[in-house]
Order: C-alpha cells, then sequence, then structure tokens
C-alpha cells in the first residue's frame, strides 16, 4: 500500500512556524531558487547580521520538497554538512539546528508535523528521526549519521571535514573511516561558512571532483559528490552568486541593519613595538572610550591568544574599569570552561537581547568570535588587521541597528620586524590608508551598506596547498594498513604554510597503563586545540609517564619513552599535575608555575579507585580518613574470595570522607553535587544486589554516578572487534543475516540505488557473518552449549570474554570476516547464481569488508586449531572451506583496486556502508518491519 505524504508547505509557513515571524525577502527567494530546478547557487553573499542560518532551514525544506520524487530522480542532498573555521562558533549553528530537529520531532500538526513526515518518509524505515543533527567539533568526535538514508545535519569544523573525506577522519577510528568518507563526500550538501577562512578547503573539494572517475555511478547526478556552497559576505565574484535585491533593500528591518551607525575612531600607535605596548595601547584606548558611557557590551579583538590574555588581566587591574566584568574567549580554551564563557557571553550580548547591564562587560577575543557569532556589541575596538577580518569585526557592532550610541576604536601599530602583521602581512599598511581618506570629525563611518567602499577589496593572498595526486589519493583509501610515513591530509585542507596545525589535548588524573584501556572516552569538554609546535615543546618537558598517545581505536594508549614529532590530529592525555591550562581554562604551556587541571571527566564518569588518582583530584589535600579508606578499599578489590559487604562498606566511607570538603579547583556546588550522585548511585547498587564499583575491563575501577552505571558498564567497543558479537543478546546466524538484508533493502530503496548494484549489497548484508559458523566461534558466542542453532550473536558478561575466546580456540585477532568470504567464494564457484564476474567481486569485497578490514588486506594471524574443513549451506548448495586465518586472500588488493575503479573511492565506500550499518541497526533493532 503506498503511503500518502501530506502536502508540502510553503517556505513562508515553514519559516513561521519555526522562528514565529516573516521570512526576509532573500531568504524566501533563495528557497525558491533552490526548489525550482535551478539548485544552490555557487556563493551565497548576504552581509553578516541578515540571518545567514537559515540556509539550514532553507536546506531541510529544499529535501522535504522532494519526498514524493522518486529517489532515483531526487536531487536534494540527504546531509547538510555545516563547516565553519572556528571551533567555538560550531555551536552557534549546531544549536538552531538541535532546536529545530526537536521541533520537528515533538510537532503533532501544522507545517513542522508535514515535513517530519515527508522527512521519515525519505529516510524509508519506521526507527527513523525526522532529522539526525550532531557537533564535530572536538578530535574525539565519533558520531555520524545512523544510515546514509538517513536526513541529517552535521556541524563541523574544517579539520574534522577535510580529514574524514580524505578517509583519514581525526577521532574516528580506523575501521570506521571508509563510512565517514563516504557519508560525507556523497548525498551532501556542504555549506561553508565564512568561506573567505576556507579557500584550500574549497579548492580541495574541487580537485576531488576530478579524481573520482567512476565508471559505473551509485548515486542520480548531483547527489554523487559534494553540492559546495560558499557563504561569505565578503566574497569574490562568481558567475553564480546570490546576493540582495531591490526587495531586501526596502525592507524596513533590513534597511536598518544595513544603515546602522558604527562610528569608528582611528588610533595610531606609532611606538607600540612590542606586545607590552601594544597591550598598554588597547586597555587605554578602552578606559577612554567607556569611562563615562552607559554600562554595555564592549568586544575587543586583539590578533593572538597570549596577547588576549595579557589585555585581559591588565583590564581587570586597571583602577578606572575594575568595576567591569572581563571575559576573554579564544580558541585556545577547553570544553568544559568553553560552555561556562560562551552561557557569560550570549546570555549577555546575543543580538536581538534588551539586557540592561550594571557594569561594562568586556570580551577579550581573538578571530574566535570574528565570524559567525551572533553577538551584538555597544563598543568596539580592534587591533589592526584586514580588510575582511575588520568587516566581520564591525558585524559585531550595533549588528541589528539598535543601538544608537554605538561606537568603536581601530588601534594601528606599527609592524612587527619582520614588516609585516600576524597573520595579516601587509594588509593593515592599506587599511589604515583607505579609512584615512573617509575620516569626518575625527571618525570614519562604516555602517555594512558603506563598509566595502570604505574598505575596498581584500588583498589578502592564501597560502600555498598540495594538489592531491591519485597515488596519494590511493593510499589514504587503503584504511586497513595505512602505510608507516604517509602524507598527512592537514596541509590539503589548511595549507602547507598553515601554522596552526594542531592536536587536541586532555587531561586526567588516571592515565591507562601496560595494556588498559581508557574509560571513560575522551568527550569533546575534556579537550583543548593545541599548535603542534607548542605540544611538541611542552612535551618535551614533562616526565615520562605524565602523558601517553590515544591511538586510533581510540580506546588504547601508546606511552612514550621521548617526545616524538606529533601530527595533526593526535590527541594527547596529560596527567593532571602537568599543568598546561591557567586557572581559567587556556592553554598555557609557558607557565612556570603550573596549575594542576581538573579532570572533568570524573563528572560524568564517577571517581577512579587509585591512591594516586585521587591525590590528583585533590592535588595532594586528601584527608587521612579518606587515605584510609582508599587502602582499605584497594586491598579489598585485589582479594579473590571478597566479601562484598565490605565493599559497600567502604565505598560509603570513602564518598563520606571525599564530602569533607572539595577538591582545590572544582567549585563547590559542582562537587557536592558528584557526591550525591554517587551516595545514590551506592545505595541502588546496594540495593539491586550489584557490586558497589563499577569494573570496565582492562581498566581501573570507579565509584560510579547515579543514572550513569548502566551506560558504564556497557563498554563501548570499536566495530572492528568482534567482541561486538557478545554484547548484543542472543541472535540467530540466519535471522541476523535476513534483518540486515532487510535493513539494506530498504536503505538501497530509500536513496536509489540501482537494483543491479542492490542485489549483491543485499546479498552481501544477508551472508557477512556466514564465518561466525567456525565451531570455534560458536564455543565462544555459546561456551555453555545452551543454543539448538547456530548464533550470530549472544550476551556474555565482559569479564569472561577473553577467557571464552582462549578456552574456545578461537585465534587473537581472528577475522571471521575472512572465512564469510571464503564460504561465498566457493559459493559462487559452484555457478549456481546471478552474478556475473564484477558483482561476484563486489560481493566478496562487501561480506570481508564488513568490520572496515581488507581495505586492502587481511591481516593473517597464527593459526593452530582451524581444523580440515568448514561446511556450510547456502539456497540448499553445501560448500566446505579450509578456515584457516593464517594464509593470505592475495586476490583481494587487486579487488579492491578493481571495485575503486569501477565505482569509484567514495562509491565503494558507500557501498561498504550500506551494508554495515545495515549491521549496526540489525543489532540494535533487529528487523526495519514495524511491530503491530
Amino acid at each position: 500500500m503506498t503511503r500518502t505524504l501530506p502536502k508540502q508547505p510553503t517556505f513562508a509557513d515553514w519559516y513561521r512556524a519555526i522562528h514565529g515571524r516573516e521570512p526576509f525577502p532573500w531568504q524566501s527567494r533563495l528557497a525558491n531558487h533552490v526548489t525550482d530546478n535551478h539548485g544552490w547557487p555557487n556563493l551565497v553573499g548576504i552581509p553578516t547580521g541578515l540571518g545567514k542560518t537559515a540556509c539550514v532551514d532553507i536546506a531541510i525544506w529544499a529535501l522535504s520538497s522532494q519526498a514524493d520524487v522518486p529517489p532515483a530522480q531526487r536531487t536534494a542532498p540527504i546531509r547538510l554538512w555545516w563547516v565553519v573555521n572556528r571551533r567555538l562558533l560550531v555551536d552557534e549553528t549546531y544549536k538552531h539546528a538541535s532546536r529545530l530537529a526537536d521541533m520537528l520531532t515533538k510537532a503533532a500538526d501544522g507545517p513542522l508535523a508535514r515535513v517530519a513526515s515527508r522527512l521519515n518518509h525519505i529516510a524509508g524505515h519506521p526507527h527513523s528521526r525526522p532529522l539526525e543533527v550532531m557537533r564535530l567539533r572536538g578530535e574525539t568526535e565519533r558520531r555520524r549519521p545512523s544510515t546514509p538514508a538517513q536526513p541529517a545535519v552535521l556541524c563541523s569544523t574544517i579539520p574534522m571535514f577535510g580529514s574524514r573525506i580524505l578517509f583519514r577522519g581525526y577521532g574516528t577510528s580506523r575501521s570506521m573511516r571508509p563510512i565517514d568518507a563516504a557519508l560525507a563526500y556523497t548525498d551532501s550538501l556542504v555549506i561553508i561558512d565564512e568561506a573567505h577562512l576556507a579557500v584550500h578547503l574549497q579548492n580541495l573539494l574541487n580537485g576531488l571532483k576530478d579524481l573520482d572517475t567512476a565508471e559505473v555511478p551509485i548515486l542520480p547526478k548531483g547527489r554523487r559528490s559534494p553540492v559546495v556552497v560558499a557563504l561569505t559576505a565578503t566574497g569574490d565574484a562568481e558567475a553564480s552568486r546570490f546576493d540582495l535585491d531591490s526587495r531586501d533593500h526596502d525592507h524596513p528591518e533590513i534597511q536598518k541593519r544595513l544603515h546602522a551607525d558604527k562610528p569608528i575612531r582611528l588610533l595610531e600607535l606609532s611606538k607600540a613595538t612590542t606586545e607590552n605596548k601594544r597591550v598598554d595601547g588597547i586597555v587605554s584606548a578602552a578606559k577612554d572610550l567607556l569611562v563615562n558611557t552607559p554600562p554595555g557590551v564592549t568586544l575587543v579583538f586583539v590578533n593572538r591568544p597570549a596577547t588576549a590574555i595579557k589585555t585581559a588581566s591588565k583590564l581587570r587591574n586597571n583602577r578606572y574599569l575594575s568595576n567591569s566584568k572581563v571575559i576573554v574567549a579564544t580558541g585556545q580554551i577547553r570544553g568544559y570552561e568553553t560552555k561556562k564563557v560562551t552561557l557569560n557571553i550570549l546570555d549577555r550580548a546575543r543580538s536581538g537581547q534588551s539586557t540592561v547591564l550594571e557594569r561594562h562587560l568586556i570580551i577579550v577575543t581573538t578571530q574566535t568570535l570574528e565570524v559567525g557569532a551572533d553577538i551584538d556589541a555597544d563598543y568596539l575596538i580592534t587591533e589592526a588587521c584586514g580588510v575582511r577580518a575588520l568587516t566581520q569585526r564591525l558585524g559585531r557592532l550595533n549588528r541589528i541597528g539598535d543601538r544608537p550610541h554605538a561606537k568603536g576604536v581601530y588601534i594601528h601599530t606599527p609592524p612587527e620586524r619582520t614588516g609585516s602583521w600576524p597573520l595579516y602581512g601587509e594588509e593593515p599598511s592599506t587599511v589604515i590608508i583607505r579609512m584615512q581618506a573617509h575620516l569626518d570629525n575625527g571618525v570614519v563611518r562604516l555602517p555594512p551598506a558603506r563598509v566595502a567602499n570604505v574598505l575596498g577589496p581584500p588583498q589578502d593572498q592564501p597560502d600555498r596547498a598540495p594538489v592531491i595526486a591519485p597515488g596519494i589519493l590511493w593510499e589514504w583509501i587503503k584504511t586497513s594498513t595505512p602505510p608507516p610515513g604517509e602524507a598527512p591530509v592537514n596541509p590539503y585542507f589548511a595549507g602547507v604554510d598553515d601554522p596552526e596545525r594542531r592536536v587536541s589535548i586532555a587531561w586526567r588524573a588516571y592515565l591507562p597503563k601496560g595494556n588498559e584501556k581508557l574509560w571513560p572516552r575522551i568527550q569533546e569538554e575534556e579537550l583543548i586545540d593545541a599548535f603542534v609546535v607548542e605540544a611538541d615543546k611542552f612535551l618535551e618537558e614533562l616526565d615520562d609517564d605524565q602523558y601517553v598517545l590515544l591511538n586510533s581505536d581510540r580506546i588504547t594508549v601508546t606511552s612514550y619513552s621521548e617526545p616524538r614529532s606529533l601530527r595533526p590530529g593526535d590527541t594527547i592525555l596529560i596527567r593532571s599535575d602537568a599543568g598546561g591550562l591557567d586557572e581559567d581554562g587556556h592553554w598555557r604551556p609557558d607557565l612556570k608555575d603550573r596549575v594542576r587541571v581538573v579532570d572533568v571527566s570524573v563528572f560524568r564518569a564517577g571517581i577512579p579507585i587509585d591512591k594516586e588518582a585521587i591525590e590528583q583530584i585533590y592535588n595532594g589535600e586528601l584527608s587521612g580518613e579518606a587515605r584510609t579508606s582508599i587502602n582499605k578499599l584497594l586491598r579489598l578489590v585485589e582479594e579473590i574470595d571478597v566479601d562484598y559487604e565490605d565493599i559497600e562498606k567502604e565505598c560509603t566511607h570513602l564518598v563520606n570522607s571525599l564530602a569533607v570538603a572539595s577538591p582545590p579547583g572544582i567549585n563547590k556546588a559542582d562537587w557536592e553535587n558528584l557526591i550525591d550522585s554517587m551516595r545514590k548511585s551506592l545505595d541502588k547498587r546496594i540495593s539491586q544486589n550489584h557490586s558497589a564499583l563499577i569494573q570496565p575491563r582492562d581498566e581501573v575501577p570507579r565509584l560510579p554516578l547515579d543514572n550513569h552505571h548502566q551506560r558504564l558498564e556497557s563498554i563501548v567497543v570499536s566495530d572492528e572487534q568482534d567482541e561486538r558479537s557478545l554484547s548484543n543478546g542472543s541472535i540467530g546466524l540466519a535471522e541476523h543475516g535476513n534483518d540486515t538484508a532487510e535493513w539494506a533493502t530498504s536503505i538501497c530503496n530509500a536513496i536509489g540505488i540501482t537494483k543491479l548494484l542492490s542485489h549483491s549489497v543485499v546479498k552481501a548484508a544477508q551472508l557477512h557473518d556466514i564465518g561466525k559458523s567456525d565451531p570455534r566461534f560458536q564455543r565462544w558466542l555459546d561456551p555453555g552449549h545452551q543454543s539448538t542453532g547456530l548464533l550470530a550473536k549472544s550476551k556474555t558478561p565482559t569479564s569472561r570474554w577473553a577467557r571464552d575466546r582462549v578456552a574456545a580456540g578461537w585465534p587473537p585477532g581472528g577475522r571471521h570476516e575472512e572465512i564469510s568470504r571464503r564460504i561465498v567464494q566457493a559459493w559462487l564457484h559452484k555457478g549456481n547464481h546471478e552474478f556475473n564476474s564484477q558483482e561476484a567481486e563486489l560481493l566478496q569485497h562487501l561480506v570481508v569488508s564488513h568490520h572496515g578490514n581488507g581495505r586492502p588486506l587481511i591481516t593473517p594471524i597464527l593459526d593452530n586449531s582451524c581444523g580440515e574443513g568448514l561446511a556450510y549451506d547456502i539456497e540448499g548448495i553445501q560448500v566446505s572451506v579450509i578456515p584457516d586465518l593464517s594464509s593470505v586472500d592475495w586476490d583481494q588488493p587487486s579487488r579492491f583496486a578493481l571495485l575503486n575503479k569501477l565505482y569509484g573511492s567514495w562509491g565503494l565506500a558507500l557501498l561498504e556502508t550500506i551494508v554495515r550499518q545495515s549491521d549496526h541497526r540489525a543489532s540494535q533493532y533487529g528487523s526495519t518491519l514495524e511491530k503491530k
């Protein structure tokens, strides 16, 4: 029975339902342009402050408009990537998209409900949501859309997106890199916000299309490769450019914003030749600007994070401004503290708010708040900069046009010893001359409608970036066996001269030792981004036991005997006592007196039961009673025949002793909430006859938090590990194969995969796990021999995984996928099937790669227990193979090369993604069929 879809609402009705007001003329015009077979323009050149985030609303509405179009004919990409070159500003679009997704999920009627229904139809299965939204800005983010058919908005930094599209996703495990590459490249609309800051990424995307020479297209034209839209008010002229027209200029609200007065005084500091003198000049300008003026929001833009910290310190100590609240916002602040800073700023400075301040709020910032931030300031001070930067900074002053008292100061200082200014080269010398030519009564007026005429065209020149050669791309797509010393991906989207190549750093009180796994997983709130050079130098000053490198699987670590040359995208774990942050969470590797860094993972995972770790948390100021409890608890944990009542008693004593005083540097209320959560968790676990401690496999035990214990006990393992098979409940092998095939059919139909290709994909989904029929694997899944048939999954406590595997005789590192492929190959050789030679090769590859291996090889392992043969029946045909995992399929590399040539690198990755995410969804939900 064909489902009747609700009528698509008009864009105006859709926009009103979201925002409660009418769209601007340009927003409605762009929406109609996109849906009237014109598609997206190359560049949207709308000035700042006029609602460019509405492009998210337009993209979702345009996708919904094609819900009744056959998938093979649909042109609207299913995923929207919103990419911006400022980590903090990813949040702004993410919040808007999350709010939109929540409204769609909850809508019962009206335009929102109609769009939600149409989006669910596009996803093609009953477990979908109208819209998935995720944020990718920290190098450990692992989230992705649940299937290739799921409508989604992904808000990302340039490194997160650029690395994913090149099969080297930062924060992505080795096995998941092909999935992330496929979801970034295919069926994607990529809107690059403030695109003048992402020239290399735009060039990269254009170059990749030239290398994508698939002989057999996977998706309809227009969705095979990214649709790229540059979003910037300072972009160059484009043949396909979208701008304001006469209807916009006649709109009263747009008129008010375009002509919002912004008088800027010029201040030349000819003797400010050192950073300290420049800081003194900025502070003096702030005093002159703000004394005897109504309290308001002041943005102080400087060009370096170190300058921002020094400026803030001197502003706080200035006797004329000591009553002001000073906040520092740079890109080098840890995520945990960033949330507090962002709330402080947006609660007082968001556009359209009429907050009355009792004292001046001074926000000292770098380029971090230069673009994309929806901030409306009363006053502005800025260091010398280029045309584009000044245009963006002015966009935060009197943004809505409701602040007639608004004014600012542009501070021109001499160039540095090199004869140029940091970040902006020689351009500031041109900027000051152009502004001086328009002085009127000591100020130059720079409303948005006039700023381009005054400042003139930008003169900045992007640095160099390499061009990707086919051979380099070929090395990257071989994700299973990346070669040592391979080319880094960062220069291809950030430039070879980019001084800001970064690594991520997190601080923990307890670092994994030996073969221990990291728990809990690193989350974005724990991280800062640091320049590679600075991080390398900082690590050289630490002891060997004070830092480790997080491996690509994100759960194991590598210890150092000496620092190594770091690579962009690496994640470093540093012990809390090593320092590196100041008290406000800013990256300060230069501090002589190192501040102990708070381990914020305890707020979501509990206290690690390790004497050294708790000493770290308390900075050595631990009470004697707490030390006694820890020592008793550690002895109890190590005992073989332990009385769990003793552990429960000692856990309670420890929590009570920790409650006496909060550790240095941790807010008292935050610590009290943590203690309260641990007490509730202890009471709940004891009443349910559970252990009072969480003991993740291969990690230090922890005092758990309330409502978190179930999530902590369910260890998340990488897709590449066979332990996934032991964590999802008992599922029969045939049942799981059929469920996975149902999901694959649903996804293929939803995105418009041809029937010929679908045939191979669905068959691979059905047969992907048949290698688990090996008796050794079955003994591992079912050590008690309780099942009457073959299993694909079983629920086994994590503490028994390793022991049961050894007892079953399954070799460590063995890959059941290779046995699955051999069985499929033997079946194909029998000849009773409809697959041609190319389809047969594809079928084998999709089976062998369903955990991310086989790109291009399955690594052999020592196997002394394989037996003489393994028999299996496919569609009534009996086949037999030797399940010796020490032998190598040397045809797989040439098979992999052939399939990349046929379907393209990202096309083949997409076919793998369909099989693999079908496997994930089948493990999670079972069948796609709705339960009646």
